[in-house]
């Protein structure tokens, strides 16, 4: 199987006023989740990080044919007259979700934002943070094929489509966590993922870890009552997994 992770993290620069430190933990949480067993024993040849790219250096980044792809955004969004989510990737440059979309060749997708969703462009206040990363214990050669193996096989059996979640609803702001963990969804998102196991036959898929993360999410974040995330709705069997 040709798998792809996507992961596109676009802080501004240090110097601009609506820098974000929040976005940096998002991305790297997400690849040394995906690296790890439980996310799938992806390798890093298979994973590719953005920083403030130019729409120049995604096209050309995006490029290529793949059975499955994982699309992470980090940063700042905004709608346009509820007609598409466009995202900022650099001081200068924004991009829509279709474009992205449409860069990318692949049957089977999972898209993950955490970005604002308001109509017109606003910026939510970025709070101080420092990295902070979970972290993963690694096995040897033969544990990661098998875990490969049985990553790509629940893959397979999942009907095309593309899943999406969202850190929050239409005409909302994106909150992030005041420790400096990242975004309060993903980070909510990541500890409800890497605090369950998995037998050898069992699996955590994006919906079921959205349902646990919704759940942490709104025990422990006051905002989120004026935060409401979302995962798409979708007429499938099987969701794509998170946690083998």
């Amino acid at each position: 199987m040709k798998r792809k992770a996507f992961l596109i993290g676009s802080p501004l620069s240090k110097e601009h006023e609506q820098y974000l430190t929040g976005v940096t933990p998002d991305i790297q949480n997400m690849k040394d989740f995906l690296i790890s067993l439980h996310g799938g024993a992806w390798n890093n040849s298979e994973i590719t990080v953005f920083e403030n790219p130019t729409k120049n250096e995604l096209q050309k980044g995006l490029i290529g044919s793949f059975d499955y792809v994982i699309l992470q955004y980090s940063g700042h969004g905004f709608e346009i007259k509820n007609e598409n989510l466009y995202f900022d990737i650099n001081d200068d440059e924004q991009i829509s979700l279709n474009t992205i979309d449409s860069w990318i060749e692949a049957p089977k997708r999972f898209y993950f934002f955490d970005s604002c969703r308001q109509i017109q462009k606003q910026i939510v206040e970025s709070m101080q943070k420092s990295m902070a990363t979970a972290s993963y214990n690694f096995s040897d050669d033969d544990n990661r094929k098998q875990y490969r193996k049985k990553y790509e096989k629940i893959i397979f059996d999942c009907e095309k489509g593309t899943s999406v979640i969202h850190s929050c609803s239409l005409h909302e702001s994106a909150s992030e966590d005041r420790q400096g963990r990242g975004g309060a969804f993903t980070y909510s998102y990541f500890q409800t993922a890497k605090n369950l196991d998995c037998d050898e036959d069992k699996y955590f898929s994006i919906k079921t870890i959205f349902i646990g993360a919704l759940k942490y999410f709104n025990q422990n974040y006051p905002i989120s009552k004026q935060q409401h995330p979302i995962i798409w709705p979708e007429r499938r069997k099987k969701y794509f997994p998170f946690v083998i």
